[in-house]
């Protein structure tokens, strides 16, 4: 699995990053409980139709994190970022590690 995501932080020029199933494993393993004990999981995310805002924002984070473009907490991003799903033939900075 691998889609776009583009970021936009408060203070900065948009960016492009590839998130990869590495990203995806990383947010799930971060998930907390819910109230039955289970965690989000991206079979979670395909059965909704849709991603979530909070699954959106998690892997992006990751993502981001992974490509050099984000050094803050995952609080932090989603409190400064603004992020949307792009098409995939959009190129994410070709510069960064894990791009």
């Amino acid at each position: 699995m691998r889609f776009n995501v583009e970021v936009t932080p408060d203070n900065g020029e948009p960016f492009i990053v590839l998130a990869t199933s590495r990203d995806v494993r990383a947010w799930e393993r971060v998930q907390p409980l819910t109230a039955n004990g289970r965690t989000m999981t991206w079979a979670h995310v395909e059965r909704l139709g849709g991603m979530p805002a909070e699954a959106m924002y998690g892997i992006a984070y990751q993502a981001a994190k992974r490509a050099g473009k984000f050094n803050g907490t995952e609080d932090e991003f989603t409190a400064t970022t603004d992020v949307d799903l792009v098409a995939m033939d959009a190129q994410p900075d070709p510069t960064s590690p894990g791009a």
